[in-house]
């Protein structure tokens, strides 16, 4: 069968020339057009590290010295302390919720805003490979890891026990996979970063005192490095003019479920002192606005429809083309159908001719978009991307970049032009071969 394929194909090689033209300037096309799509989707769906489906935010403020309702003598530290603690107790009576986390001014995983850091372990050959790190503070006894489903590392303290931990300035919490750039090998709770001062003069140390599970900071981003710092450890006093509590969900409860059910009976028994509900979002949509507010929506919705809009013409344009170019073959399968060949095998020659035509131009096609991407390298997400440390993803390795995304391309351009030959193939190879010979 092959033997036949391959000199069919070359005595049609000139009505093919078009074809096979086309075909390499499809391939082309595909990759330019699929490649974004492909990482965008990718990066949206990847495992975020912790359970962000069972995570509610719960935002707070308090209300102005002028408000009606104010009350001066539950405006002091002590007075906001207590009343914040009493919209935990209360936050954790409710049936659905298993635990709640206060983390401060604004949402600390999955929010517009970010903080980057530089650590050193004092070994030059490393160093020089990590960039710069992201860090989320946390409040200790906040019951914060446990709450927002972070798991430890093996070896490390439990999540009850990180949260519980009030670590000091010199001591942080890091995830495995930011601890393996430095220590590969090794188990990196207690080991310790080197700082350097300017003039040389001054080295302090910063110990690790915790170790997490890698998890992603927002869905923009595919690295898993993070390191978590107290945030206390500048002495810095909570602003209860507007914060926020998370609250992890039980088992089973629909986080939006319950968002559309807090309804005035909850909200009211959260007005505590002069703190009242300012708004309540699951994490998800926390995790919607951040992207749109990056403008990562809107850009994932035109790659998107471009590529629709394309996968349509290339849909129709291939299958057009391969539906007459098979069915010019009337004769042809006239004269097969003649000798005594079956329809099966008249349908298995055509579209095996249309498949190895296509997987031809495809690599040619895939060959000279690598010259391309040699130079100017492949579609790596959101701009950020660039300057975070990123562990073992397809996207930014450059082979299997090239593999995972010219395999797509081919399954899409081998399905056009089987869907294109099969068709017409039947039709043909069911054709009486004196109706096939007289219409000729």
């Amino acid at each position: 069968m092959l033997k036949i394929i391959f000199k069919n194909l070359w005595h049609r090689r000139t009505q093919n020339g078009w074809l096979f033209a086309e075909l390499i300037i499809v391939t082309m096309l595909a990759w330019e057009i699929l490649d974004p799509v492909a990482v965008s989707i990718s990066d949206r769906y990847l495992p975020m590290g912790y359970d962000a489906d069972r995570l509610v935010n719960l935002s707070f403020i308090s209300m102005p010295d002028n408000a009606a309702e104010y009350r001066p003598e539950e405006a002091d530290s002590a007075a906001n302390v207590s009343n914040s603690s009493k919209i935990a107790r209360y936050l954790e009576s409710l049936p659905e919720v298993e635990s709640a986390s206060f983390v401060g001014y604004a949402p600390v995983l999955n929010s517009s805003s970010n903080s980057f850091n530089q650590f050193s372990s004092g070994n030059p050959a490393v160093d020089t490979l990590v960039k710069s790190i992201l860090t989320v503070s946390y409040y200790p006894d906040s019951k914060f890891f446990e709450t927002m489903g972070i798991e430890s590392a093996p070896g490390s303290p439990s999540p009850e026990e990180l949260s519980r931990l009030n670590a000091g300035r010199s001591e942080v919490i890091v995830t495995e996979d930011y601890a393996k750039l430095f220590w590969p090998d090794e188990n990196a709770l207690g080991k310790k970063f080197v700082s350097v001062s300017r003039d040389g003069n001054d080295t302090t140390y910063t110990t690790i005192v915790g170790v997490v599970k890698g998890l992603r900071y927002q869905t923009i981003l595919r690295s898993r490095c993070l390191v978590f710092i107290n945030s206390r450890r500048y002495d810095n006093k909570i602003d209860y003019d507007e914060f926020t509590y998370v609250v992890r969900l039980a088992d089973g409860i629909d986080a939006e479920e319950f968002v559309a059910g807090f309804g005035p009976e909850r909200r009211n028994a959260l007005s505590i002192g002069n703190f009242r509900l300012n708004k309540i979002a699951t994490q998800q949509a926390l995790i919607d606005d951040t992207e749109f507010g990056y403008g990562v929506t809107s850009e994932r919705k035109v790659k998107t429809i471009l590529c629709i809009f394309f996968l349509i013409n290339l849909v129709l344009g291939t299958i057009g083309c391969f539906w007459l170019q098979t069915r010019r073959r009337i004769s042809e399968t006239g004269v097969l159908r003649s000798f005594g060949a079956q329809k099966s095998h008249i349908v298995r020659m055509l579209i095996g001719e249309s498949v190895v035509l296509a997987s031809a131009a495809f690599i040619i096609g895939d060959l000279l978009y690598l010259q391309y991407a040699l130079k100017e390298g492949f579609d790596i997400g959101f701009t950020n991307n660039r300057g975070i440390n990123i562990i073992d993803n397809w996207v930014g390795s450059f082979w299997e970049h090239f593999a995972i995304v010219s395999l797509i391309v081919y399954a899409l351009i081998i399905i056009c032009v089987i869907i294109g030959t099969l068709l017409p193939a039947l039709k043909l190879s069911a054709v009486n071969p004196v109706d096939a010979l007289r219409d000729e």
